[in-house]
């Protein structure tokens, strides 16, 4: 089962979910800002229809004919049909009225805007009314009318909104992956090579405008590292060259002169013998220890420390004390005490004694060697 922290689910959630909240809060913005629209166009409907009426009932009263408003009730019959009702009041005596408000309650109310429950649906009424005339008009509208219009609005609003956010998940997916696409020929380059070869991914394997800046640098990165990692492999293996090369001609000494010691047949051409082996053995061990500081010299060090470098002088005159003594040998060292140096400890100890070993061993007898 894949994992779900890789960086391409990480991006999809950062573009995705930021993504969908905006569509979101925009579609709610708009979905409310539509509905007040909607309730102040409803409200200028039922005005302009009460002013209608009022109009009529206006002309009518100053005919000479008297009070015929009903015979406006085929002209204003549409009303009715699409979800209004209307009464009209002269006199204080109702003249006209629509077939689905002739049960409401009488009067609807004060002038102005007002809720209402008629035949237990809710209604919007609006009240007009004409002092001066003696004219009240009430025209209502069944609040389901409105429901109906913002449930029209929200269908439009938010199918299409709905249809187009797989298309927006899909196209964010595809990009991410092509987006993604230089790391994924990356970790394939890395993972199809050959041990053996280290060396920097070329332009052949992965094209430069084919790799993204944020990209760049881990490349560079990794070419760096393979160079490095190369350099240290070879070193090992001149080191390993140099070992055996050294060590061949030694180790070839020591076993001829055990192979005549054990032939002699002299106790004391035995003994001689014997003690030449154990120099060439001495000589071969220090020619071990020489290769071993060599192979440490060559590896990366962790850094530079605050080393006393008269307490390392000290400690290599102790090592050399008895070769001095046997090759009548003076060392004067000239080295102050608590004296401090940058540096790493033990290949500065490897450096003093190979100084000193050389000293020893290219002075004659009884001579003086001056350390400072």
């Amino acid at each position: 089962m894949a994992s779900n922290n890789t960086l391409r689910h990480r991006l999809l959630r950062f573009i995705l979910i930021p993504l969908l909240i905006s569509l979101t809060i925009a579609g709610l913005v708009s979905f409310y800002a539509a509905k007040k629209e909607t309730a102040e166009i409803y409200d200028k409907q039922l005005t302009l229809l009460a002013q209608v009426m009022h109009s009529l009932a206006v002309q009518e009263d100053g005919d000479e004919g008297g009070h015929e408003i009903s015979r406006y009730d085929t002209i204003l019959a549409d009303s009715g049909e699409n979800g209004f009702s209307y009464r009209i009041w002269l006199d204080e005596k109702l003249s006209l009225t629509s077939p689905n408000a002739r049960k409401f309650k009488s009067p609807a109310g004060n002038a102005g805007f007002s809720n209402h429950i008629f035949n237990n649906e809710q209604w919007r009424v609006y009240v007009l009314q004409d002092e001066k005339n003696e004219i009240t008009v009430e025209v209502a509208g069944r609040q389901s009318l409105r429901t109906d219009i913002i449930q029209e609005i929200l269908l439009f609003m938010f199918v299409p909104l709905l249809l187009v956010i797989p298309i927006i998940t899909g196209l964010v997916w595809y990009g991410v992956i092509k987006a993604l696409r230089p790391i994924s020929v990356l970790s394939q380059i890395i993972k199809n090579r050959e041990p053996e070869n280290l060396a920097p991914i070329s332009s052949t394997e992965i094209k430069d405008e084919d790799v993204p800046e944020e990209i760049k640098p881990l490349v560079d990165g990794l070419n760096s590292l393979m160079t490095r990692m190369a350099q240290v492999l070879q070193d090992e293996k001149q080191f390993t060259d140099h070992a055996a090369h050294e060590l061949r001609t030694p180790l070839a000494a020591i076993k001829t002169q055990a192979q005549v010691a054990m032939r002699a047949t002299d106790k004391e051409a035995q003994q001689q013998m014997l003690g030449d082996l154990v120099t060439g053995v001495d000589r071969a061990s220090h020619l071990v220890s020489q290769l071993l500081s060599l192979a440490r010299a060559q590896s990366p060090q962790a850094g530079l420390t605050r080393v006393c470098l008269s307490d390392i002088v000290e400690r290599v005159e102790n090592e050399f004390e008895a070769e001095l003594k046997k090759r009548d040998l003076q060392l004067n060292s000239t080295v102050s005490t608590d004296f401090f140096v940058e540096g790493e400890e033990e290949l500065l100890t490897v450096m003093v004694r190979n100084l000193l070993d050389n000293a020893i061993k290219y002075s004659p007898h009884s001579s003086v060697i001056t350390l400072n």
